[in-house]
């Protein structure tokens, strides 16, 4: 395999990772969220669902984006993204942040959709990114449990 194939394929299964772990890792977090702000049922339901909501807005939203500046940026401006937001949404304070925040962080998981998919299957094996999602789902669990025991209310953080 050419090094620029391997590079896409690290890259590429990165991506996905993080992808599965960020929309998955919700689902930890509302155990804490509850209880710190009180939440509702109703609030939960849409907290653990707002970032799907956002990721297909993200992915209709940047499809036309992505044609006309090119994958390879939307692709490096999403990692860019998510990253800012995703620290963002350890920093927030109240409930309503916390939603635009994770709307936010959705947006970004959907931006990268049109474009990876098609870098995805130009540069790098199937196989690798269809395991590396649920890897990433699976391991939001591993780690976010046991900070639970370590640090308490704010592993959420």
């Amino acid at each position: 395999m050419p090094r620029r194939q391997i590079y896409a394929l690290v890259v590429v299964a990165f991506d996905e990772l993080i992808d599965g772990y960020d929309l998955i890792v919700m689902s930890v977090t509302l155990i804490l969220l509850r209880a710190q702000f009180g939440l509702t049922p109703s609030q939960i339901g849409l907290l653990g669902g707002v970032s799907f909501i956002g990721a297909a807005i993200g992915m209709f939203g940047f499809g036309d984006v992505s044609d006309r500046l090119g994958r390879c940026a939307i692709f490096v401006a999403n990692l860019i993204f998510l990253g800012v937001f995703s620290v963002i949404s350890a920093s927030i304070v109240t409930l309503p942040q916390l939603f635009v925040a994770r709307f936010t962080v959705g947006i970004g998981v959907g931006m990268d959709l049109n474009g990876l998919q098609s870098w995805r299957h130009h540069h790098a094996s199937d196989a690798v990114c269809y395991l590396a999602w649920p890897f990433g789902a699976r391991s939001s669990s591993l780690i976010a449990l046991p900070l639970i025991h370590s640090t308490g209310d704010n592993a959420w953080r």
